[in-house]
């Protein structure tokens, strides 16, 4: 965040203000390509920041009929338990693959970490 606000404040306005009056007539052409693909990587970086990592939604009456068989279920302490799926914070019963991010507070299938540059889930 601290360096994206500084490219923001401090990056843009000094590109602006001093490198494209001094070289506009020499490279004009890499300035428009400069500009052109920072567009498009502002554009991509919203889309990813902004597009659904794969929540795993909410099944609440799967996750509560699961909870009432662990009486009756005695090969609970088995890797391939359907317990071991159960997300006790997101009250659902996780798809294999499937993790919880602590940061978002969700599970997400095939889940593999946070990205904080992106600020979403890969």
């Amino acid at each position: 965040v601290i360096f994206m606000v500084s490219v923001i404040l401090w990056g843009y306005p000094m590109y602006i203000i001093r490198c494209i009056p001094i070289t506009w007539h020499l490279l004009r052409g890499s300035h428009y390509c400069f500009i052109y693909w920072n567009l498009v990587m502002w554009i991509c970086w919203i889309v990813a920041n902004r597009r659904d990592p794969g929540y795993v939604t909410m099944n609440s009456d799967c996750y509560y009929r699961a909870i009432n068989q662990i009486p009756y279920f005695d090969k609970w302490k088995k890797r391939n338990s359907f317990l071991n799926r159960l997300c006790h914070s997101c009250r659902c019963l996780r798809p294999l693959r499937a993790k919880h991010c602590r940061i978002c507070n969700r599970c997400v299938s095939y889940f593999d970490h946070h990205c904080p540059f992106i600020y979403n889930c890969v």
